[in-house]
């Protein structure tokens, strides 16, 4: 017989079809399909369309909250007398400021923390006003989180009861007295009425302070 034919025949046919299969399966390991990559393109403007919406909300609000005082300003001018003396807080004091003088030292020497944190009472902002037998006290303190509501009418206490030793030498009988957070009024104690949860207090029990000035028509008020 020929002897290519016998070499043929001697072959092995599973070798030979074992090796077709497995160059057939190579190619298709090196054309895998990789994971398809996330894209957070659409999350971005997602987010990015969220914050628009919040800022414009926030925008629309402070708009609205300053047309809505000028508007009740327009109606009671007490209000622009107390915005005014708001503006006015400083905590500068001249030394002929007898009774921001006053009650700087009545908070200096009363206030302490019970978990012995300390207030920056440099930071405090002060205004006083004198009308007749009547005193308004507004107070500004912005770093107040660190103190319990239920315990920040200490600031109205040491105020009144550092007033009160004084009231036979200044002849003050009425104090309107305002202490201020960072973003609104916390307390307010007055004659005529009092809100001393330390949360949230409204101003308007401070305008009886001004009803003289507003008999007597006065287009503005100095220091």
């Amino acid at each position: 017989m020929n002897e290519d034919f016998l070499d043929e025949v001697g072959k092995d046919p599973r070798k030979t079809s074992n090796n077709s299969n497995n160059s057939s399966k190579e190619p298709q390991n090196q054309h895998d399909e990789q994971p398809p990559k996330k894209d957070n393109k659409k999350k971005w403007y997602i987010g990015c369309g969220c914050v628009t919406v919040i800022l414009l909300g926030i925008a629309a609000f402070v708009w609205w909250a300053i047309a809505f005082n000028l508007e009740e300003e327009a109606r009671d001018i007490r209000l622009k007398y107390l915005r005014q003396d708001v503006e006015r807080l400083s905590t500068f004091i001249s030394d002929d400021n007898m009774y921001s003088n006053l009650a700087k030292m009545c908070i200096d020497s009363s206030i302490y923390l019970e978990n012995g944190e300390k207030i920056d009472k440099s930071g405090i902002k002060y205004f006083t006003r004198r009308n007749d037998d009547k005193l308004l006290v507004i107070l500004k303190v912005d770093n107040l989180k660190k103190v319990e509501p239920s315990s920040r009418r200490a600031f109205v206490d040491a105020l009144r009861e550092c007033f009160s030793y004084v009231e036979e030498e200044t002849g003050v009988e009425k104090y309107y007295i305002s202490i201020k957070g960072f973003w609104n009024t916390l307390m307010v104690a007055t004659p005529n009425g009092s809100d001393l949860d330390g949360k949230f207090a409204d101003d308007k029990y401070l305008l009886p302070f001004y009803n003289e000035y507003v008999k007597d028509s006065l287009p503005d008020l100095g220091d």
